[in-house]
């Protein structure tokens, strides 16, 4: 799968945070696409075919402000409408921070202006470019989000160091949903969440859910 990244704008997220101290920064162009550990989350969620670990929701009304704001982020020419996209990403960290479960773990969420094709490899099933937004949660420990102020590039930083290995990714999602080899369920979004479901990760865009996956104590949703 080939990807490219044109933006990334991220905030701080813990339920003890007042959404009035969320910190924004903005990455863009050959700098976000050089973020090679992106990619990868991405990928994880794109191709992701384990129905427990995934959810699929649907926008049964598309005049709501959730639906403008990943469709923002999806098409804005962030060389010219780079305020639209931090505006759509800022209103998506606030409200899932002022919905985040107590016991949920802080970190940063990243709204990424994402474009994805096959590369040969036959997971994709549509031919063509596929623009999208992807929304990560990174769950980070105090010190290591403590590295992410504004005045931070994340160029400047090691990476690995702080961040998840991809395939301990917790959360994230991806709008419209790909079709690819293992998952081709219909819907609007698709949701990936490892091990754990946490409804307000779900419930934050106000889409209908309509794939239903068993956890550990019971059906999520």
């Amino acid at each position: 799968m080939d990807i490219e990244i044109k933006a990334i704008a991220y905030s701080p997220i813990a339920y003890s945070l007042d959404t009035s101290n969320q910190w924004q920064n903005i990455v863009t162009g050959a700098e976000a696409d050089d973020l090679t550990l992106f990619k990868k989350y991405i990928q994880e969620i794109v191709i992701k075919g384990d129905i427990s670990d995934v959810t699929v929701g649907r926008f049964d009304d598309t005049s709501i402000e959730p639906y403008d704001w990943v469709e923002t982020i999806r098409g804005a020419d962030v060389s010219t409408e780079g305020e639209a996209f931090l505006e759509a990403s800022k209103n998506i960290s606030e409200k899932l921070n002022d919905m985040i479960h107590q016991a949920s773990n802080e970190g940063v969420l990243f709204c990424v202006q994402t474009t994805v094709e096959d590369d040969g490899s036959g997971n994709i099933m549509d031919d063509g470019q596929h623009q999208i937004t992807t929304v990560l949660k990174l769950d980070l420990k105090e010190e290591e989000r403590l590295q992410l102020r504004s005045d931070n590039s994340l160029g400047e930083l090691d990476l690995d160091d702080v961040f998840p290995e991809p395939n301990e990714l917790q959360k994230g999602l991806c709008y419209p949903i790909v079709k690819v080899k293992d998952f081709r369920l219909p819907g609007d979004v698709k949701f990936y969440q490892k091990d754990n479901v946490s409804g307000y990760f779900q419930d934050f865009l106000e889409c209908s859910c309509l794939v239903e996956r068993k956890t550990a104590s019971g059906w999520g949703r």
